[in-house]
């Protein structure tokens, strides 16, 4: 890259309501500093956003910081595997299974 076209990248975990959100609604993030970005991800319109099911599964497994089964899930938040399944696949382009690979992998 030619120094004129570099740039800073801030990268965040982002709730997927937030993401499919800002995709949905062509909201552009631009921020020039880290407390620029924060603000933005702070700001009234992203605070309104109301979490989905997925936002709080997927907050359940960050918190209990470890596999969990589709059948404690479905337990959990009255919902069926096939439809956490589709969550999933939707929103974050992962199989469930292949989501908690990722994001608990032992190292």
């Amino acid at each position: 890259m030619q120094p004129e076209t570099l740039g800073m990248f801030y990268i965040a975990k982002c709730r997927p309501t937030y993401v499919g959100y800002l995709v949905k609604h062509q909201v552009k993030m631009i921020s020039n500093t880290p407390k620029d970005f924060l603000s933005v991800l702070s700001s009234n319109l992203l605070k309104n956003i109301t979490p989905t099911i997925l936002d709080n599964i997927l907050m359940h497994l960050q918190v209990q910081n470890k596999n969990a089964t589709l059948a404690q899930l479905k337990s959990h938040y009255q919902c069926t595997h096939l439809n956490v399944e589709a969550l999933f696949k939707e929103n974050i382009g992962l199989t469930f299974n292949a989501y908690q690979n990722i994001a608990f992998k032992s190292t």
